[in-house]
């Protein structure tokens, strides 16, 4: 009697057995990602039942793939799995002819980043406008934008509601449940407000007869933006910045009060461009070399600083383009409406006699990296982003490192130098450049809108006030402002060094 009881016991402790998978759900799937960030754990119950488990992918049994720990066997998933469908399968064997305890998950490995289709960027929105990023992805898919993110529907629709238009090109990231990721470029055209504008320097603000010159011109509504300098070609800061780099290195003139300057101009209606001039700056690149930061500077080929145009700092040194952006943020806070950098580009001359320290691409994608660090957080403080470029730029990118459809990505509007004055003879077919204001400009606009097509970048071009050769008057800056817009592109700028600008060649609008 006692003999039966003892067995009948033993048999429904053997049919009890039961064994179970952790850590990879019936169903799952994986990527080599996720896969090396899963470990299978086979337990049984009773527990000591696991030591004589055995362990089976699609049949075959994993060997030494798996290992004992105290009650469990530990199996992780190794990379490198065929891609598709797979079951993982832990036997138990229980007693005699009582046959085995099993469980089996099926899982599958997807190696393949999902598809996103964005939907075509729309028209030109306002830079402080909300926009919604819609498109269609894999189903169980996750669409993340920084700290945003959105789920997609059953038949892989997705949107995304961002505060504004994003800045530069995008990256929606969108994750499988594999774990697969691709990222996504989304670029959302901003609306640029039609602009005729003249530049002002620091020191003409400051003085009385110029700066109400210029506001003549304001009052007469021949003129809808000032451009006044923050930060000029000598390295000299306007105003009172608050930049304690600035302060060290002596770089700063009081020649205004950039709140006084902004508010002033606003309450005329007027938009304020803060023009930067970043890497010519002889004051911040002797400084440097001065005080033993030499990779600030760029060099010769005998690691000499090269003195071309005063001083030009490294653009490939965080530390120079934080110092520039550190002004930009600054003014952007002021209240001005863009930020418009100049001298974006490496010094003039033969590259192969210039050393750039810590450069590790090209001179072009350095130059390019701080529109890429200053778009977004301009785009936050709904501030444009500009850049001036020279007149061959479109052309010849190479010459001085204007890769005008790589600095597209991150900028508002482009602002090329056209001055017929600085074309030699021949260019784009006109014979006297200088003499012939109207065919220049019309043809060298032309071809930046042919090379920016597309992008939703606005061109507002500068143009001539100035006598360089032939005498400039109404009429020339007349035939300059209507052969741009004969190309279409109706905004402009005027440079005149002298700030004194005329005025009857420019009509009210």
């Amino acid at each position: 009697m006692t003999t039966l009881v003892l067995a009948a016991w033993f048999v429904r402790g053997e049919l009890a057995l039961s064994t179970e998978l952790v850590g990879l759900e019936d169903g799952a799937v994986v990527s080599d990602v996720t896969a090396q960030a899963t470990a299978v754990r086979v337990t049984a119950s009773p527990a000591d039942r696991v030591q004589g488990a055995t362990l089976l992918l699609d049949g075959q049994p994993v060997g030494g793939q798996a290992s004992r720990q105290g009650d469990e066997l530990v199996w992780p998933v190794p990379p490198g799995l065929p891609e598709g469908p797979h079951r993982l399968t832990v036997v138990v064997p229980r007693w005699g002819p009582l046959g085995e305890a099993s469980k089996t998950v099926s899982f599958t490995v997807d190696r393949q980043p999902p598809v996103v289709e964005v939907t075509a960027a729309p028209a030109p929105v306002a830079i402080d406008t909300p926009v919604v990023v819609a498109g269609r992805t894999e189903p169980g898919a996750v669409v993340r934008f920084g700290d945003l993110q959105a789920s997609v529907a059953p038949d892989g629709r997705f949107e995304l509601a961002l505060p504004h238009p994003p800045a530069g090109l995008a990256g929606l990231v969108v994750t499988d449940a594999a774990g697969n990721a691709a990222a996504a470029p989304v670029r959302v055209p901003v609306a640029y407000p039609p602009s005729a504008g003249v530049h002002v320097t620091g020191a003409a603000w400051s003085y009385g007869p110029l700066r109400h010159g210029v506001l003549d011109l304001v009052d007469e509504g021949r003129v809808n933006v000032v451009e006044l300098d923050l930060k000029d070609e000598s390295g000299v800061v306007n105003y009172d910045t608050a930049v304690g780099l600035a302060h060290e290195i002596g770089a700063v003139e009081r020649y205004f009060d950039l709140h006084e300057a902004v508010a002033e101009l606003h309450d005329r209606g007027v938009r304020v461009v803060g023009r930067i001039v970043a890497y010519r700056d002889p004051v911040l690149a002797h400084a440097a070399w001065s005080r033993g930061w030499r990779d600030w500077v760029v060099q010769g080929p005998t690691g000499e600083p090269l003195e071309a145009d005063g001083g030009f700092t490294n653009p490939a040194h965080p530390e120079v383009r934080r110092y520039n952006l550190d002004l930009a943020l600054e003014a952007a806070d002021a209240g001005v409406d863009d930020i418009l950098w100049d001298y974006i580009r490496r010094p003039e001359g033969a590259l192969d006699q210039m050393v750039f320290p810590g450069l590790t691409g090209t001179v072009e994608a350095a130059v390019v990296e701080l529109l890429v660090e200053g778009h977004g957080p301009l785009r936050q403080r709904g501030v444009f982003q500009g850049a001036s470029v020279f007149g061959v730029a479109a052309s010849r990118p190479a010459d001085v490192a204007q890769d005008v459809v790589l600095m597209g990505h991150h900028l508002d509007y482009v602002a090329p130098m056209v001055y017929p004055s600085h074309w030699r003879a021949g260019e784009y077919g006109v014979e006297d450049p200088d003499g012939q204001p109207y065919e220049i400009v019309a043809a060298s606009v032309a071809d930046f809108v042919r090379v920016l097509a597309g992008s939703g970048v606005a061109i507002v071009p500068w143009l001539q006030d100035f006598s360089l050769g032939n005498d400039y008057g109404a009429d020339q800056v007349r035939a300059q402002i209507e052969a741009a817009a004969s190309v279409g592109v109706g905004s402009f700028l005027l440079w005149d060094p002298s700030v004194t600008y005329t005025s009857e060649g420019i009509d009210p609008r």
